[in-house]
């Protein structure tokens, strides 16, 4: 998908939750959504859900998608191999 075909509806936070956990990963504004959007792959149109993995976590990095929003995701995976990240736009 393209910068252009990425249409989020989020003005305010945008939440990032541990799929596995339920765990509030970070909270991020609808700018750093879009650079996500844009760096990662999505199934289709609605996806709200991303696996991250360390060669994922470096080419976020790569593609210069902050380095807050990198190291909290960085933070959330651990020790584990990956893990499926989710956002959720809106008050909750």
């Amino acid at each position: 998908m393209t910068a252009q075909q990425h249409e989020t509806t989020a003005t305010g936070p945008v939440r990032l939750y541990d799929a596995e956990t339920g765990c509030l990963v970070t909270k991020i504004t609808p700018r750093e959504l879009r650079q996500l959007q844009d760096a990662l792959e999505e199934e289709f149109p609605e996806d709200h859900d991303y696996y991250i993995n360390a060669d994922t976590l470096d080419y976020l990095a790569a593609r210069e998608v902050d380095a807050r929003v990198v190291d909290a995701l960085r933070q959330a995976m651990g020790t584990r191999e990956g893990f499926d990240v989710l956002w959720r736009a809106g008050a909750r």
